[in-house]
């Protein structure tokens, strides 16, 4: 497979090759991107925790989860401007205290104000922890596989914790979500230690940031990937029960897709970047896009099994590529640390205009939204791979 910051082509043919990175490091990468996703994946149980142990409504709740999103977003896009000259490890361990210190304070707090500004401290350690992984997966030898091992790691992780958290609120109560997150993010000290400290030399070399055009597009391609897939996942168990299916059918579909998203950093890797990187994305975010429109299938389960199945592995192969399409466009790994700004930007509008047709047209009205959402992604990344085509033969 292709080497170098940029994929083929992007490393000088004079430059020496650096050596592949060690089984420690790739395994902080790994886990230091999940625990940077950890209160997105596992938001789902403890906004229910939320409102059983407090006794508030999901609205309270989900007021909370929308402030340390918000902080989640902006902490990274602050963050990114720094992962150059900073030292990334230092950066890692500083955003992974505030975030155990956040998880901490939930699971103490005695009342809403408190959970909410501990709920955001760890948003901020979160988006930071995540802009220093990013940064330090951007600078690896091989990017493409780097972010698939990521990108199947927190697929991974995320299926693991999700069938440790029903386990945790067993034996703990509510509180016991957190006192999961707790573990898990002081276990992050540990396998942290091996996180690249410092930029690679393609990163040093540019640490002017270089405006482009296409950083700009690729980042609104993303916000808009993460809008189709938020606006149809927010709403997923109201679409099967619409579709006439049990709660247990739907558990299961899901449990059924969060493995076989596996498959989608898998495919990338093994991809690679032989046909570059834009044409695959733009295939895959149409197939992924397309994918949702089998829930509406007049074979109800096999519709809805399929397009769940589909749409997570889809979904898993695209961020590969667009994490190493940035990182191609941006060797520096400012614009993949900035990137989960432009993601948080997308999963508060996908939901939000989602829901704003489901309360005129119904719920299944989320699917057409999703998918266009997903069609405008892939036009914005058209336009791209065009106007960079048509500089490449002028010059």
């Amino acid at each position: 497979m292709e080497g170098g910051v940029g994929g083929a082509g992007s490393q000088s043919a004079t430059a020496p090759a650096r050596p592949r990175e060690r089984v420690a490091t790739l395994a902080s990468l790994a886990f230091g991107n999940f625990l940077g996703y950890a209160g997105l994946v596992n938001a789902p149980f403890w906004v229910g925790a939320v409102v059983a142990n407090w006794n508030v409504s999901a609205s309270a709740a989900g007021f909370v989860a929308s402030m340390e999103f918000a902080c989640f977003g902006i902490a990274s896009l602050v963050a990114a401007v720094f992962v150059v000259r900073a030292d990334r490890r230092f950066l890692a361990y500083l955003g992974l205290a505030l975030a155990l210190l956040g998880e901490l304070g939930s699971f103490l707090a005695p009342n809403m104000v408190v959970l909410t500004v501990a709920r955001s401290f760890g948003g901020v350690g979160e988006g930071v922890v995540l802009a220093a992984v990013n940064a330090a997966a951007a600078g690896t030898s091989n990017v493409q596989r780097s972010f698939a091992i990521i990108a199947f790691a927190l697929a991974g992780l995320g299926v693991a914790c999700h069938s440790l958290t029903p386990l945790a609120i067993d034996t703990v109560g509510p509180k016991g979500v957190f006192a999961l997150l707790i573990g898990l993010k002081a276990l992050g000290f540990v396998i942290l230690i091996a996180l690249p400290r410092h930029a690679g030399p393609e990163a040093r070399v540019a640490r002017r940031f270089e405006f482009k055009p296409e950083i700009l597009s690729t980042l609104c391609a993303y916000g808009l990937f993460m809008a189709g897939g938020m606006s149809l996942w927010s709403y997923f168990e109201r679409i099967g029960h619409a579709r006439g299916l049990s709660l247990a059918i739907i558990v299961s579909v899901i449990a059924a897709g969060d493995l076989c998203a596996l498959l989608g950093p898998v495919a990338a890797d093994v991809l690679g970047v032989r046909y570059g990187r834009r044409v695959p994305l733009m295939l895959a975010l149409f197939v992924t896009g397309t994918s949702t429109l089998l829930v509406l299938l007049p074979f109800k389960l096999v519709g809805f099994a399929s397009g769940e199945i589909l749409f997570t592995i889809g979904g898993q192969f695209c961020i590969v590529f667009f994490m190493s399409l940035l990182a191609e466009l941006d060797p520096s790994g400012r614009t993949v640390a900035g990137s989960p700004a432009f993601m948080s930007l997308g999963t508060v509008i996908g939901p939000a205009v989602a829901g704003l047709s489901i309360a005129r047209f119904g719920v299944l009205s989320a699917v057409p939204v999703s998918f266009g959402f997903h069609l405008l992604a892939v036009l914005l990344i058209a336009a791209m791979a065009w106007t960079a085509s048509t500089r490449a033969a002028a010059s």
